[in-house]
């Protein structure tokens, strides 16, 4: 599992569909779907449902869009902290 794929994840839970979140992210549909399938893999649940009209998250991809969420927020919190302080403009903590 990384940033990336969790990334991908909420991008496609938002807009509901691979390959609109393939233009959004200037990927190829196969690759989100890798994506996907790789953190789905790692997870050991399947994320989404796929239907013709788009794709839905399932019960267990609402628990993980709830966490996924908080750890990329928690990274761009990390990465904003790390910049304030090589800048000398954060005290260590």
């Amino acid at each position: 599992m990384n940033f990336n794929q969790l990334e991908v994840f909420c991008l496609v839970a938002q807009v509901k569909s691979f390959s609109k979140a393939a233009k959004l992210a200037h990927l190829t549909q196969p690759a989100i779907s890798s994506q996907i399938q790789s953190l789905e893999s790692n997870l050991n649940v399947t994320l989404f449902t796929r239907t013709n009209t788009g794709v839905h998250l399932t019960e267990a991809g609402k628990v993980a869009h709830h966490y996924i969420k908080k750890m990329l927020q928690l990274q761009e919190e990390l990465g904003k902290d790390l910049t304030l302080l090589k800048e000398g403009k954060l005290a260590n903590q």
